[in-house]
């Protein structure tokens, strides 16, 4: 396979988009682009992609791999307005509707790169099974290890939040199948990888601890209700270390014992950005000896991801198994 379009005109372009039209940027036609647009009749399991990308304000533009739909497809974009940040580079899954980057955050998932204003720059992507590789011109790569969506085959593209400019779309098989691994995450003692979902039954969590909800359920469902049970064989107490967006409350045997809210803030500080962290709340809960159950009920009021990290810990505790 190999595919080259100048996108110097919108001939084999399916356009789901706000804007998309040719004009003159930077000395070249290129293409103005503020949404999705898909590469008609291109779809395949693995392979390379390269475009060219111009940016002259604040913007997200990438390359979309595995479309399935308007809905659903893997990305991996730029923020030129945030050029050597920890999140220059950014995978985000696109699902059900959602980019929920609150949920994909973290050295697997974001990279910091020198991101060009008003100058042509050069965005890689190889992907193969559940990896890939993400390079701008020749700088280090991020390396994504276990992409979201079970799905591995299908629409290639070109996606961008606010409008970017876009030039030379290439796509060829991949050349080493051998990707590299990322690191390892090493989750903390007592990490809940599988929660209780009512309505739907037990889910599991990504392999960065997140359950991802956007994965069972669309942004539009509003709620979700998590379990899990706890044997105490003592009187003891439980530590709930624990991550959310967007907002929680937590209960234990049917009894309220927080509330909170964890959104997006705005791009002044790390801490605004409101993403999923196992370690950003922590509540010591005495427990009586017996069996307790914690519920989460959370809402999602932002299309960024919702979901839950946590880990539960304690002398005398057990975390009851689901199945």
């Amino acid at each position: 396979m190999e595919y080259q379009h100048d996108l110097k005109s919108l001939d084999s372009c399916l356009v789901y988009a706000s804007t998309a039209q040719i004009v003159e940027w930077e000395g070249s036609k290129a293409l103005m682009l503020d949404g999705l647009l898909q590469l008609d009749g291109l779809r395949t399991t693995s392979g390379s992609v390269r475009v060219q990308i111009g940016a002259e304000q604040g913007c997200y533009p990438g390359i979309a791999f595995h479309i399935q739909d308007t809905q659903n497809y893997e990305l991996v974009y730029t923020q030129p307005h945030v050029s050597g940040l920890w999140d220059s580079i950014q995978y985000d899954a696109h699902m059900q509707g959602s980019n929920i980057w609150q949920i994909y955050h973290g050295p697997r998932y974001q990279k910091s790169a020198q991101i060009p204003m008003n100058y042509w720059f050069d965005l890689w992507v190889d992907f193969f099974e559940d990896r890939a590789v993400v390079q701008v011109n020749d700088q280090t790569p991020l390396i994504v290890q276990g992409l979201a969506h079970t799905v591995k085959e299908g629409g290639l593209g070109i996606w961008t939040y606010r409008p970017a400019y876009f030039r030379n779309f290439w796509a060829g098989e991949i050349k080493n199948k051998n990707l590299p691994e990322s690191a390892p995450i090493q989750l903390p003692a007592g990490t809940v990888t599988e929660w209780f979902l009512k309505g739907q039954g037990v889910i599991g969590c990504e392999p960065n601890g997140v359950l991802n909800l956007n994965k069972v359920l669309p942004f539009s469902t509003g709620k979700a209700v998590l379990t899990r049970q706890i044997q105490a064989e003592a009187d003891s107490c439980l530590d709930f270390c624990f991550g959310f967006s967007d907002e929680i409350i937590l209960y234990l045997d049917g009894n309220e014992i927080y509330q909170g809210q964890n959104t997006f803030q705005g791009f002044g500080s790390y801490n605004e950005r409101g993403y999923i962290e196992q370690n950003a709340n922590i509540l010591r809960i005495p427990m009586k000896k017996g069996r307790h159950e914690i519920s989460a009920a959370l809402c999602t009021t932002e299309p960024f991801g919702w979901g839950i990290a946590a880990s539960l810990q304690g002398e005398n505790l057990t975390v009851l198994p689901l199945h």
